[in-house]
């Protein structure tokens, strides 16, 4: 199978919290498996565009961030699936985190490409704990900066759920 993993961090960044170590684990076992597997992240901070570490191509896409999530971001990781799947077709599509949410509906409608959604932690959890949190000057900025990142995905999350619901999982 082709499958494309789609998300905005991973260890190339220089980060090696829980979301980079789950992609890379989940993308160097699907490809043990014999699966052809592209990772599909933000910018490089060396500026490359492409690697292939352990059996996986990894693309990076220039001019976005790991740090917010942005149009630009969702548009042109859009972009490179939909050309990539007429090139060979993408027999699956792995939003790990919320890399993907902005467009997974549309990949699925337009494309056909099933989807997956992997949230390794509880965007709830995330304001709960920003809550908790605002006892402080500090803390209430954080809570601000949390409820205007985390409230659009809840959104997005709950309307992608709901129509997994509402088609039981089928295109």
């Amino acid at each position: 199978m082709l499958l494309w993993i789609v998300t905005r961090v991973a260890l190339a960044h220089g980060l090696s919290g829980g979301t980079e170590r789950h992609v890379e684990l989940l993308a160097t076992g699907l490809s043990a498996r014999g699966h052809r597997v592209t990772v599909l992240t933000t910018a490089h901070p060396d500026g490359r565009t492409t690697d292939r570490i352990g059996g996986v191509d990894l693309v990076y896409v220039p001019g976005t961030t790991w740090r917010r999530d942005e149009p630009q971001w969702w548009a042109e990781t859009y972009e490179r699936l939909r050309v990539a799947h007429t090139e060979a077709p993408v027999d699956a599509v792995v939003s790990v985190s919320a890399g993907a949410l902005g467009w997974l509906a549309r990949a699925r409608a337009e494309l056909g490409i099933p989807t997956v959604v992997l949230l390794p932690r509880s965007l709830r959890g995330e304001l709960r704990r920003a809550w908790r949190g605002a006892r402080t000057l500090s803390g209430w900025y954080r809570l601000a900066r949390t409820t205007r990142s985390t409230v659009p995905l809840l959104a997005r999350s709950a309307h992608v759920a709901r129509h997994h619901r509402k088609t039981g999982g089928r295109r």
